[in-house]
């Protein structure tokens, strides 16, 4: 019976040592910088709409566009403000943001009381975010050193690296480029790669010349 006992006793504290784990979370952060859709909007004055704002218009678009701009201008048949005059100028804010890169534009009218017109312009846009619950380390920007305490143990609230990636979300010029773009796909070029691994250059036939340094004896 002491026997058993003792066979019985070595499965269940060999069982329980079965369900132990060195392992540790991380206290590394694992995310990336993430892409978030959001949308563009603003209302402006027809007759202010020249050409330098077009143009930050434009600039604005390519880095942060996503989807076809709507571009809505306001008339007032009651006034001077007509629906021709609306047309006209719809046309010259189209031309003047195809000129800048524009290519995906929804032109239209809306009837509006007003003496002036106005117009709207939105389209969705991208923009680069750090990760989620993903900030910047204690002290970066005020005195703090010590780490954030986690309610649910040892690993700081802090994950290393975070400050990192806030910092690099912030300096995305398109963040539309983090998806991938149409017509930027490239295959591998085995014969490209085999050239620079033995120091050919990209397509040259011939070595790179060794690199002449200068030694302690050329010095004076």
């Amino acid at each position: 019976m002491n026997k058993m006992l003792k066979i019985t006793l070595c499965i269940l504290l060999l069982a329980q040592a079965s369900a132990c784990t060195m392992d540790d979370p991380t206290w590394v952060n694992p995310s990336r910088v993430e892409v978030h859709e959001e949308g563009y909007s603003d209302t402006f004055y027809t007759d202010a709409l020249d050409n330098p704002t077009l143009r930050a218009i434009g600039v604005n678009y390519y880095r942060y566009g996503n989807g076809p701009m709507d571009v809505a201008v306001s008339y007032d048949s009651s006034v001077a403000n007509s629906a021709a005059e609306a047309s006209r100028q719809g046309k010259r804010i189209e031309k003047e943001l195809r000129r800048q890169g524009v290519d995906n534009i929804r032109l239209s009218a809306s009837q509006s009381a007003g003496e002036r017109s106005s117009t709207k312009i939105s389209f969705p846009a991208l923009t680069a975010k750090p990760p989620q619950d993903c900030g910047l380390m204690p002290g970066y920007e005020d005195a703090q050193t010590s780490l954030p305490e986690n309610a649910e143990g040892p690993r700081p609230g802090y994950g290393i690296g975070c400050t990192i990636e806030t910092l690099m979300a912030k300096q995305i010029a398109r963040p539309g480029d983090l998806l991938g773009r149409p017509g930027f796909e490239t295959d591998a070029d085995a014969r490209r790669q085999h050239a620079v691994i033995w120091q050919r250059g990209y397509y040259s036939n011939k070595s790179n010349p060794p690199l002449q340094g200068e030694s302690a004896s050329d010095t004076k």
